[in-house]
């Protein structure tokens, strides 16, 4: 259901970031540049040590997402994971099931002792996501997440090993 991210998903990044329907509850639209450093970035060599983002395509039919985790600067081995579809693949468990997936591979091969995920808290689809795989709510920001018209309010939920 997961394979890495490759040169050929340059489609799906585009129309899952630059989107504005599927960005509305993630942040500011990305311009067709932003896109191509993002996957520049996301396509470089990877290990827990690095910063950038690494990225499964949640492969069916062709790729109907994204999901993936960085190493955040933690005293714990912390990793933050995001998760993103396309709207046609909404509603269908698949969120849940590569998050639920991330999450074997981040505790298992990836050694992490702590997961965590922000998201704005009208989210929903998100957060259900997030709860469903055991995630809790840990804490609320306000005026944290940017987005076009300025900055959001957030919420953090974790999941310990």
């Amino acid at each position: 259901m997961l394979r890495p991210l490759s040169g050929e998903d340059r489609s799906l990044i585009d129309n899952l970031y630059g989107c504005a329907e599927r960005m509305a509850l993630i942040g500011p639209v990305m311009s067709p540049e932003q896109r191509a450093r993002l996957m520049a970035e996301r396509l470089k060599p990877w290990q827990p040590s690095n910063s950038h983002w690494r990225c499964w395509v949640i492969d069916v039919e062709g790729g109907a997402g994204i999901v993936g985790l960085r190493t955040l600067p933690m005293s714990r081995a912390t990793a933050e994971v995001g998760f993103m579809l396309l709207k046609a693949y909404e509603g269908r468990g698949l969120a849940s099931q590569a998050l639920g997936l991330l999450v074997q591979r981040a505790f298992g091969e990836l050694e992490f002792e702590r997961l965590v995920a922000l998201c704005v808290p009208q989210n929903r689809g998100s957060v259900t996501v997030l709860r469903r795989q055991g995630f809790v709510l840990e804490h609320r920001f306000e005026a944290a997440v940017p987005f076009d018209d300025g900055l959001r309010d957030g919420v953090l939920y974790a999941l310990e090993r």
